[in-house]
């Protein structure tokens, strides 16, 4: 799945094509600049360790450069969410669970990876809890995370409360702004839940 995630991503990002203009220039640059190697056979043959380590120095400053290129992450897509199957909140559901941390991954999508080796952030895992609670019509925490349910709990509750009083078209409007901060990775989706006071 994670191989197919990347070639999708790799065909939407520059950075491919920007590694394989930088690869072109260093190789061009590689050849094209003068050394002792260039001015017939029998010093090409005579310098030959010369060249070689030339060579392996250019590398060791074109290398990470390159590299770099292809293997930064794209830019998440602001008309499609991918799914990290490898997410145990998501990875480690069934049923309706699974449906809520779908429909959380969704409404509020997070910005920092959540695996067995990182934690995500807890304002996420609250403004997940609460945008899925809104649509589904109960407050109930994600299993599978590094922070506990009553810790969940603490920090979506007064949100929760305070959107589920309001009029129903506040609620919507606070339920796209934190969508919108989601998906853009700038702004706070539990305080655009909680109306811009929950920091």
């Amino acid at each position: 799945m994670n191989v197919r995630v990347l070639r999708i991503e790799s065909r939407r990002s520059v950075a491919p094509w920007a590694s394989v203009v930088l690869l072109a220039a260093s190789v061009a640059f590689l050849y094209l600049v003068p050394g002792s190697w260039s001015r017939g056979t029998a010093q090409w043959t005579a310098q030959w360790t010369s060249m070689a380590l030339w060579t392996r120095c250019l590398l060791i400053f074109l290398w990470p450069t390159g590299l770099r290129g292809i293997l930064d992450p794209p830019e998440r897509s602001r008309t499609a969410v991918l799914v990290d199957f490898d997410d145990s909140v998501i990875a480690d559901a069934e049923g309706e669970e699974l449906t809520r941390a779908l429909l959380a991954q969704g409404v509020a999508p997070i910005c920092f990876a959540r695996s067995a080796n990182e934690s995500g952030t807890l304002r996420e895992l609250a403004a997940q809890t609460v945008a899925a609670s809104w649509f589904l019509g109960d407050l109930k925490p994600f299993g599978g995370t590094m922070y506990s349910s009553s810790d969940q709990l603490e920090a979506a509750r007064p949100v929760w409360t305070e959107l589920k009083a309001l009029p129903r078209s506040e609620q919507v409007a606070r339920v796209k702004a934190a969508h919108a901060a989601a998906v853009s990775c700038d702004g706070d989706p539990l305080g655009m839940l909680d109306g811009g006071t929950s920091r």
